[in-house]
């Protein structure tokens, strides 16, 4: 699984308004290993618009059994896709491996378990006086916000986010800074299983090494069977795998408008 470094907002990887990506270093080495985009006010603002519209407009009444049906497909991928999370979590917080795929297991199963929760979020019928009736409803809140911290970063990111996607909520995530890949895995596990019909990506592959560009170029290959990918990029491998390559340059130098050539 190569996991895209960009914002995920109203389904699909952007990147953010303004700043510098945040480099990602491997306690081992204290190499950079990976840079990833930090959001800004603008890019939460609209995370949260979007967030908001999903849950008004499908997560909070959809019905139980189908919630129940995608949280146990995430846990089928996160299991699939073990090895490859596990390698993740050891470069960006230092975790022996054997304690890494322990935790991507365990975030499996927290996922099954708030599957099986869903159809159990039962109200109550309280004993009132005769010709009265009192009775209790749960129901959704809304956006909730969950924060992940360093330490324990998967299971920490399933832990907040399961219960609340079972409760009919839906989720803004925001990992810490020094560890958010398995975090963004987490996202892009969800996206496979619930994709848009479109998705731009902008220089993702950009800080990849050779062998990276392989399996994200795997990747893209395997999702586009599901869904319409634009990338924008400067690497030939990623180039050669296209369908359709477009070349954009200026129409003249200093002019604001493009021209897009299609590339034989």
């Amino acid at each position: 699984m190569t996991i895209p470094t960009k914002l995920f907002i109203d389904g699909a990887y952007r990147s953010p308004v303004a700043g510098r990506p945040t480099p990602l270093v491997n306690p081992a080495t204290e190499a950079v290993f990976a840079e990833v985009d930090s959001a800004t006010q603008a890019d939460i603002n609209a995370a949260v618009e979007s967030a908001q519209k999903a849950w008004e407009n499908g997560w909070r009444d959809m019905a139980p059994g189908k919630r129940t049906e995608i949280l146990f497909n995430v846990a089928r991928v996160l299991r699939e896709n073990l090895e490859s999370l596990a390698q993740l979590e050891m470069q960006q917080i230092g975790k022996p491996i054997a304690d890494a795929r322990d935790e991507i297991g365990l975030g499996a199963r927290v996922f099954e378990f708030y599957a099986g929760a869903v159809t159990k979020f039962y109200g109550q019928t309280i004993p009132v006086s005769r010709g009265g009736i009192d009775f209790t409803l749960r129901q959704s809140m809304g956006v909730v916000a969950c924060i992940v911290p360093w330490n324990f970063p998967f299971p920490i990111a399933c832990w907040k986010t399961a219960p609340a996607l079972a409760a009919g909520n839906c989720v803004i995530l925001k990992p810490a800074s020094i560890s958010p890949l398995t975090a963004i895995a987490l996202v892009f596990a969800i996206f496979q299983l619930n994709p848009a019909p479109f998705c731009l990506l902008d220089e993702v592959d950009a800080p990849l090494d050779d062998a990276n560009i392989g399996r994200f170029n795997e990747m893209v290959r395997e999702m586009s069977t599901i869904s319409q990918f634009i990338i924008i990029t400067h690497n030939k491998a990623t180039m050669q795998v296209a369908d359709t390559l477009y070349g954009i340059t200026m129409e003249e130098p200093g002019a604001s408008r493009v021209v897009s050539v299609r590339l034989h």
